[in-house]
């Protein structure tokens, strides 16, 4: 369908300056207005009769809107790349974005090929959608951004997708962007693949969640990053839930494997596993293949195992400059393993079924409790560890995941055992007052429930 264009008639002042500015700014104007919105219905109804007319239509700074409902690669139809199909293609910078939200608007490629490609797409917005029934012969089951795009994914389900052999990214796979407020659940890469869940590069992954995606290695080598496989990624306040990284040799990562220097903060590890079968598993939460910082994370019930053998860092396996800092270690299969320089500060170790720690790192102000290794730190001792419950305010915090200290906690700032000041300890500072514990009668707990 034609645009509209609008018509500008310029009148010439006597002041150059002044004149140069109004024009650039009417210029500025005329463009910002010419941005249309396009409105995709699944009954074709809309503006265009599908998606991919839509997306052909639109140009730089348009808005592709898809009102709720379910848009298939049998209605929308294929973008016509047998080599490597895709459902849709951007190839401009635009947004497409779900009206109703991700739950109510699903792009469903029914196995027949990659979701969604956005190619040399520059700023490209992708909001509010379900991407899933994802078969990609390449990288991206989900989604893939490749070329000079610069993607803002927000909002979006990305489920049930698969990426090809050797490829990364069964969900996602982009470079140079941001994943926000996004789940990546049950999305899983081919053999030999990397990044069950998604695959990024110098990419901001925030608020999101990562459930149940899988990564598996076949011959020529490990799985790694079941949940996430990236390359100096920074990510923030995101949960990685029963993630698996599979190898037939090695397998590292379950929850994260960190390529690069990057970052993580804020984020919950519960239940991830890197299995190998050959050879150990390794950092069933994450594994920094050259360093990264993590900070304030929690680490659950994680997993570094084989079928032969152990495996190194239930819960964090650290090679280089690994830095963890103010950080919750409960209940995993072993605690951290570091191989490089390597600082520990702050943080909770307990009731690890292996070791607290191997290979070596330098330990501060951290608590060391419950652990079936034992309760001592590996490397240098800079001073103010100690060894005591660190007293949760839930019963069961392993069950509730909740993980806020009591009042007297030895954890909580200005209570080390030890007069030491180190702040607050573990990844949660105190939550309730202290829990005291009464001897009663069996008569007194059955007047209770009278």
């Amino acid at each position: 369908m034609p645009r509209a264009r609008r018509s500008l008639r310029v009148v010439i002042g006597p002041s150059r300056t002044l004149c140069s500015v109004g024009i650039a700014a009417l210029v500025a104007w005329a463009g910002s207005s010419d941005a249309r919105t396009w409105r995709v219905r699944p009954d074709g109804s809309g503006d265009a009769p599908t998606v991919p007319a839509a997306l052909d239509s639109a140009q730089r700074g348009d808005v592709v809107l898809l009102e709720a409902g379910t848009y298939t690669w049998t209605t929308q139809g294929s973008d016509g790349h047998p080599s490597d199909p895709s459902m849709l293609r951007v190839t401009r910078p635009i947004t497409l974005r779900g009206v109703a939200g991700a739950a109510q608007t699903i792009l469903d490629a029914e196995g027949k090929g990659r979701v969604l490609r956005c190619t040399d797409a520059g700023d490209v917005r992708i909001e509010d959608l379900t991407l899933t029934g994802g078969a990609a012969s390449g990288a991206g089951g989900g989604l893939l951004c490749d070329g000079d795009t610069r993607p803002h994914v927000v909002g979006c389900i990305v489920r049930d997708n698969q990426s090809g052999a050797r490829a990364p990214g069964g969900g996602v796979s982009l470079a140079n962007g941001t994943l926000r407020d996004c789940t990546l659940r049950d999305n899983a890469t081919g053999l030999s693949g990397f990044g069950g869940g998604a695959h990024g590069v110098a990419t901001r992954v925030e608020g999101c969640t990562f459930i149940g995606n899988v990564t598996t290695g076949g011959d020529a080598g490990g799985g790694a990053g079941g949940g996430l496989w990236g390359d100096g990624v920074t990510v923030v306040a995101c949960v990685f839930d029963s993630n698996r990284a599979d190898g037939a040799f090695t397998a590292t990562g379950g929850g994260v494997y960190e390529r690069g220097a990057g970052s993580v903060r804020g984020s919950t590890f519960v239940g991830n596993t890197a299995r190998g079968t050959m050879n150990q598993g390794f950092g069933g939460g994450v594994y920094a293949f050259a360093g990264a910082d993590l900070e304030n994370c929690v680490f659950v019930g994680n997993t570094a195992t084989s079928v032969s053998a152990g495996g190194l860092g239930g819960a964090v396996y650290g090679r280089g400059a690994t830095r963890l800092a103010g950080c919750t270690l409960l209940a995993n299969s072993s605690g951290v393993h570091f191989d490089g320089a390597a600082t520990v500060e702050r943080t909770i170790v307990a009731w690890s079924a292996g070791a607290p720690c191997t290979g070596s790192a330098t330990w501060s102000c951290s608590n060391l409790f419950g652990n079936a290794g034992g309760d001592v730190a590996c490397g240098t001792n800079a001073g103010g560890n100690f060894s005591a419950d660190p007293e949760f305010c839930a019963v069961d915090p392993l069950a509730s995941r909740a993980f806020v200290l009591q009042s007297d906690s030895p954890c909580a700032a200005g209570n080390h055992p030890q007069g030491v000041v180190c702040g607050k300890v573990g990844a949660f500072g105190v939550g309730c007052d202290d829990v005291r514990a009464d001897d009663v009668t069996w008569g007194r707990v059955k007047s209770l429930y009278r």
